[in-house]
Parts: structure tokens; sequence; C-alpha cells
């Protein structure tokens, strides 16, 4: 059965990022990043929702029930769903046109984020990692634009790229412990002609990678290999995700307008759902730091 690819609602996204399947609520959430806005989709109703945030959202996770942690451009915030409000868990001061941008919760109650260079010349920033104490510690840097963060099933290996070098880097990984040696999976923007942008792993530990300049996902192997590579009908795909209650559907966010890329086509900005894919997700694990103190 070849995959079917629907537009799974009508209203775009300028910047579309950062989608995480609920299991328990049963919804997708995502990022309109620079409107900005977090958005939630049903798929079994249609039904959509959106929640205005105070700037832009470079990435969320679950938290506590009704909450959902944000990376904001100055730190971490809990949303609360019910009534729309932001609560700050940790914040700071970020050098000259820098703000927070992709993240991923570990299998641990954690949650890794890093930051990105809105102007060219703006100095390199870092990778951080959010303790299920609440505690943020810094365990990288020299990110130009930090993207394809992801986990490996086991919790073991860390991934993450700097879209602008073009490589996805991988640490050993424990979420009590400092992070191991860095180490080169790919160099993407060679192999595939497209930096890094978002990711998700698979539940083989494949690690599927968003190739905005191409329009395309490509499938990596923990070892580095160059495994699949699929079209998708928006010019500007941005990151995905696997949803439903089995983790058979990608979900993929788009872009139609970003400070250095327009899309030309009517379908961009839109939401992505594909089905008969052949390839299964993982549970998303909620951070436990963003549960709301009662």
């Amino acid at each position: 059965m070849r995959p079917a690819i629907e537009f799974a609602v009508a209203e775009p996204d300028g910047l579309g990022e950062s989608p995480v399947w609920d299991g328990v609520a049963e919804r997708l959430f995502w990022a309109d990043a620079l409107a900005p806005r977090v958005r939630a989709l049903d798929p079994a109703t249609g039904e959509t929702r959106a929640w205005p945030v105070p700037s832009p959202i470079g990435s969320l996770a679950r938290g506590g029930p009704h909450t959902l942690l944000l990376a904001l451009a100055d730190g971490l915030h809990a949303l609360d769903l019910r009534d729309g409000t932001t609560r700050a868990l940790w914040t700071t001061d970020l050098p000259r046109d820098t703000r927070f941008n992709d993240g991923k919760a570990d299998r641990a109650g954690g949650f890794v984020f890093g930051t990105m260079q809105t102007e060219d010349d703006a100095p390199p920033g870092f990778l951080a990692r959010l303790r299920a104490d609440g505690t943020v510690q810094e365990i990288a840097r020299g990110f130009g634009v930090t993207n394809a963060v992801c986990v490996s099933p086991d919790g073991r290996t860390l991934y993450a790229a700097c879209s602008r070098v073009g490589v996805l880097w991988a640490w050993d990984y424990r979420h009590d412990e400092p992070v191991g040696p860095r180490r080169v999976v790919a160099d993407v923007k060679a192999l595939t002609g497209s930096g890094p942008d978002g990711a998700t792993v698979d539940a083989q530990g494949g690690i599927w990678i968003a190739l905005v300049r191409t329009g395309q996902l490509a499938r990596f192997t923990p070892d580095g290999r160059l495994d699949r590579r699929v079209d998708r009908p928006v010019e500007y795909p941005i990151c995905p995700a696997f949803g439903d209650a089995n983790r058979t559907v990608p979900f993929v966010t788009s872009i139609a307008r970003s400070r250095r890329l327009q899309a030309k086509g009517a379908e961009a900005g839109r939401l992505l759902a594909i089905t008969g894919f052949g390839v299964t997700g993982l549970e998303e694990h909620p951070v436990r730091a963003a549960v709301p103190v009662p």
C-alpha cells in the first residue's frame, strides 16, 4: 500500500514547528512559531484549537495533565491548556539576536533544547537540558541553529544538529550524568543537499529528519546510513512526529513564510498527515518538571 498524504487542517501556519502527539488526550499539538500560538488537532473529529503565547515558540513537549512545556524566546514556560495562561519555569538572558529553538523530551522526564541565531552574525549558542528536578544545565556549545533534537528508543543516545553546519551529531546520554563526547553520525547536507531541520525517532531507532530545502523527509540509521528519502507535497517541510493511537501516522509541519524562506505553493504552511507509511513511532514522554505546583 502506497502512503496517502492528506492536509490535516485547513488553516495554514506561518512557521509550523514541533508537532507532539498526546496519547492521553488523543490530540496533536504543534506551534505556529512566529504567530506565536500553540495549536491542537483532534483527528477523530477534525476539531482544532489555538492558544496565543507571549513570544516566538521554538519547541514544545507534554507536561502534566492540561499542561505543555514551551521553549519560548527567553526560556521555558508552562502553558495551562484550560485557561491559556503561561508561567515561567526558567528564563535566561541570551546574547543579541538569539532565541531558543528546537527541543524534545528525553525518556526520563527531562527536556533537551537549544538556541538559534536569528541573525547570521549573532554569537554561537548552546544545547541545554531541563532535568526532572527543575534544574537546567548547559551540555554542549557551538550551535548556530539548533535542530533535529531527538533521543534513541532506549534513551541512551541524544541526537542534535546545527542546521547551518549541516551535520547530525550524537552523544552518549544519561539523564542524571554528563553527556559523553560529541560524535558525527552523518553529514546530512552533503548527503541530501539540505541542512537538517526537525527530527523524530521511530521504534526501530531510525532518525527521520525534515529536509527543508529539498522538500523531503530522510531516514538515517543510527550508524549514519541514509536509508530512505520521501518527497512531500509542500515546498518547505520542517518537522515530523508520529501520531494516532498506534503511532503509525507521521504528521509533518511546514513553512509558509519565515525570515529566510517564503513558500510559493497554495499548500504552504499546511499540516500533513501520512497514512500507510509502514513505520511505527514512539510514545511521547511527559516532562516532569513542567507539572504545575498546586
